[in-house]
């Protein structure tokens, strides 16, 4: 979609899934502003802090007086009741009228902002709500209550999309929560808090329930003038030249955001990120790689209060919008999920303030209107500091979960604190159903009330957010859908309340109720996304992805929702492999890139472009070369170009490196060797470089001398250059199992020794040379490649791929037990064990159950697969 009111670049990316973004530098002491802005002094994002201060002040005082509109009445539903006749039945399905007309106003009302601006409709829809406070004031019939609550619902549902989307024009990603908070803490104050129910019981007191809505059309018609004179276009047409294109790499020292004035002078910089401008104040330093245009010219006062701000191209269709946010709806999870939360999180809501008003005013309690009225100011409170949780409190752990995570930032780190008041809500409704129900003190009902308050606060700044920042660029689409259900799922509800109420009963009802939130929010948490470094759609890069280990780590990844660029030394040779994954991922999700030599200056540069992770496998193999001097040095430095193109890289946050069993011991036959991560292959590297003749025999020692030394310099670079992404090395010691391609790979390297074994042609001298050790199951090897890529928990560590001990013998048995019917070579006396203790082997298990594995593979599972296409 190519929404009309979306200006410069995109607020992602392009190799990150939308709304993934980086938002701290790459030593967490920076906040980048995403989206970025222009150059422009009249781009939204440019203004002063003041002028966003008072288009934030006559929103929120707009917010206020249109949700007071709404339910200024609900506390004085039995003085209507008495004068006007109309049936408490009647009163509630004129709410729920209302809460129909609010999930279609903003689909008539949006699509007219983003076309021809915020502001009109802002004033508009006050204006529409002036004159229904004016006629509810004054009514005298039931069919008058129905129309006026459909008039207020359908000029009121404006604001519970366009708020969102005037916040977008003017706030950065890590501000929008907080801004959304002071929605809903205005929402709260409109619906929930003395303005609304608690004032209009004073109100229906003193002066009788008609001035309630007479104060509101007064406030209403305040705000209008206020508006009209004040309120500034928010939506920024970019300028033709493309000197104000978005740009994004602006900078910021702080995490105060909007104090650069657009008066303050500042001189041109370097494109280069190293030479980046600072202004500095007592509080703030900032960093912008295009600075303020002051050549261009201020708006005027008439340019930036006109009443239509529409493009000069009309060649988007204002059309499209009205069915857009169905297409976003049903394509999008972020905005279903957000949709669905929010819905219930707000007909919780609903069904409070319409059972305060049908049970306060019946025996236990005999509440009046000022009595019910004050009951609303529990989960007032409740929702302001639930608004405060979920708008200040999660901004700030946003940057805390994005420096964690090299700096980049997913939408989803919103969801992580997400269980507190998703839960606070079924606890609530419990509380406060249950003990009305009982007769109960009215304190223990508004301790209820209390926690459904911030319950739906936090839901409602969290998911709002959420879906604000994961598709930016579509906001006032994704919100009008949102704003339908929520409505929708609220309407419903309250029509149900009342036969629901009658047939259940208090008890029952609230018992149900609970029952359902609890498991909706339940389900919100298992649907949370893992806990990943890396967002899905993230693009990896794999070295050696034609070889045993590095195909089956480019098949993990992509199985994990990940993309996959696969280095190879002939992209023509290796094309089965473009085949193969096609085939069991879906096309435009794995890709080849041709390394032809690894060890070259600049090998990886243009492989990892545009990557969020690299994964080093490819290495010289054991059987290649006797000679130290042929193998040795390409494997090093293969491994350092690797992880000085991924430096370059600066989307890059993790790099895993494929070691070897061989870089920390050599396993040796009845002897127990202590092996941790502090544990280094010394002996083989002094046999690998021992003087020549440089026999066959030697080549599994320079083997091992490779991966040594290669894991050993991969650690010192880290310590001395410091990178900004974490490293960490997997250590699989002999691989079994399937081949993902026999035709084209074969049985490569240790898998054909189980293929030997079992067709008895075992070369004699690899009973001698191959020594009891660990096996591990290849899949196992790449799920701890890609928990290595992914797990924030697993930062700088050397994972042990060890599943259990083995030898030539222990195979045979295994061999026997899989394939009764066949016959193989017989057993040989005196191999031995491998009694060795390695200390991360548990860990390295405990990684794979909490990947949902139930642990290592088993040795005949391992050789079943590694057996299979034989047709065995």
């Amino acid at each position: 979609m190519d929404p009309e009111y979306a200006s410069g670049q995109p607020s992602y990316n392009e190799q990150f899934p939308p709304g993934t973004t980086r938002i701290e530098d790459s030593v967490g002491d920076a906040v980048y502003l995403r989206p970025s802005p222009t150059s422009d002094p009249n781009d939204p994002l440019n203004w002063s802090k003041g002028r966003k201060a008072m288009q934030m002040a006559l929103l929120s005082f707009y917010t206020i007086f249109v949700f007071a509109t709404l339910t200024v009445g609900v506390p004085l539903w039995a003085d209507i009741n008495m004068e006007l006749g109309v049936s408490f039945d009647n009163l509630t399905n004129g709410f729920a009228t209302n809460l129909a007309a609010l999930s279609i106003g903003c689909w008539m009302f949006v699509p007219v902002a983003l076309r021809y601006g915020r502001r009109p409709v802002y004033i508009l829809t006050a204006l529409i709500l002036f004159g229904v406070s004016c006629w509810t004031a004054s009514m005298k019939s039931t069919g008058e209550y129905f129309v006026t609550q459909f008039l207020s619902g359908i000029a009121g549902a404006v604001n519970e999309t366009l708020y969102q989307v005037t916040v977008s024009d003017l706030f950065f990603i890590h501000q929008r929560g907080s801004m959304n908070g002071i929605y809903l803490v205005c929402v709260t104050v409109g619906v929930r808090n003395y303005l609304a129910p608690v004032a209009a019981g004073y109100v229906g007191v003193s002066q009788g329930w008609r001035w309630a809505y007479w104060w509101t059309a007064i406030f209403t018609g305040a705000i209008s003038l206020l508006m009209a004179f004040f309120l500034e276009e928010t939506r920024y047409i970019p300028l033709i030249e493309g000197v104000a294109v978005r740009n994004e790499d602006t900078v910021e020292l702080s995490e105060t955001l909007g104090d650069m004035k657009p008066d303050a002078k500042i001189d041109p910089v370097s494109m280069d990120k190293n030479t980046l401008e600072k202004t500095e104040t007592a509080k703030t330093q900032r960093r912008r790689l295009v600075p303020i245009d002051h050549s261009i010219p201020m708006n005027s006062y008439w340019k930036r209060h006109r009443l239509i701000s529409a493009k000069t191209d009309h060649s988007h269709n204002i059309l499209r919008h009205y069915w857009q946010p169905f297409v976003v709806l049903f394509t999008f999870p972020a905005i279903a999920f957000t949709a669905f939360q929010y819905g219930i999180a707000i007909s919780c809501l609903s069904i409070l303030a319409t059972t305060q008003s049908l049970l306060y005013v019946q025996p236990p309690y005999l509440f009046s209107s000022v009595g019910v009225g004050n009951m609303n100011l529990p989960p007032a409170i409740g929702s302001i500091l639930g608004a405060f949780f979920g708008g200040f409190l999660v901004d700030k752990c946003i940057l805390f979960f994005a420096k964690r995570k090299g700096g980049i930032y997913d939408p989803e780190m919103r969801l992580y604190m997400y269980f507190i008041p998703g839960l606070m809500i079924p606890f609530g409704i419990l509380l406060y159903g249950l003990t009305i129900a009982k007769g109960m003190p009215w304190i223990s009902n508004a301790m209820g009330a209390a926690f459904i308050g911030f319950g739906v606060g936090g839901v409602g700044d969290i998911t709002l957010t959420y879906a604000q920042d994961s598709y930016t660029d579509i906001v006032g689409d994704a919100f009008v859908a949102v704003a339908m259900i929520r409505n929708l799922l609220a309407m419903a509800l309250v029509f149900a309340l009342p036969p629901w109420l009658k047939n259940m009963g208090t008890y029952d009802m609230f018992t149900l109720l609970g029952c359902l939130t609890l498991t909706l929010s339940l389900t919100a948490q298992r649907n949370m996304p893992p806990d990943s470094v890396l967002p899905p759609d993230s693009l990896v890069l794999v070295t050696g992805a034609n070889g045993f280990i590095g195909s089956h780590v480019a098949n993990q990844l992509l199985a994990a929702g990940l993309r996959v660029r696969g280095t190879v030394r002939d992209v023509t040779k290796h094309a089965w492999l473009q085949r193969l994954f096609d085939g069991a991922h879906g096309p435009g999700r794995f890709s080849l890139a041709a390394v032809p030599d690894m060890a070259a200056d600049g090998a990886f540069a243009g492989a990892v472009r545009g990557c969020a992770a690299v994964a080093h496998v490819a290495s010289v193999m054991g059987d290649d070369s006797p000679d130290p001097h042929d193998v040795v040095p390409v494997v090093v430095q293969g491994a350092l170009e690797a992880l000085r193109a991924a430096a370059q890289e600066e989307s890059v946050r993790r790099f895993v490196y494929t070691s070897s069993s061989t870089a920390a011991y050599t396993p040796k036959p009845d002897q127990g060797i202590d092996v941790d991560e502090g544990t280094w292959n010394d002996e083989v590297v002094a046999e690998a470089w021992a003087p020549p003749p440089y026999e066959p025999l030697r080549t599994i020692k320079v083997y091992g001398a490779s991966k040594t030394e290669a894991e050993r310099a991969v650690w010192r670079w880290v310590r001395e250059e410091k990178p900004r992404f974490t490293v960490n090395a997997v250590l699989p010691n002999v691989n079994f199992g399937r081949s993902l391609d026999p035709e084209n790979q074969g049985h490569p390297t240790t898998s054909a020794w189980a293929v030997a074994l079992a067709t008895g042609v075992l070369l004699e001298r690899a009973w001698h040379t191959v020594k009891p050790q660990y096996y591990v199951n290849v899949e196992d090897t790449a799920l701890l490649h890609v928990a290595a890529l992914t797990r924030p928990d697993l930062e700088n560590r050397r994972i042990f791929a060890f599943a259990g001990e083995f030898n030539w013998n222990t195979l045979l048995r295994a061999l026997r037990k899989l394939y009764p019917e066949r016959t193989f070579v017989e057993e040989r006396d005196g191999l031995g064990h491998d009694l060795s203790r390695i200390h991360g082997a548990a860990r390295a298990e405990e990684i794979l159950k909490e990947m949902g594995r139930p642990g290592w593979k088993s040795l005949e599972e391992s050789l079943k697969e590694n057996l299979e296409d034989l047709g065995w």
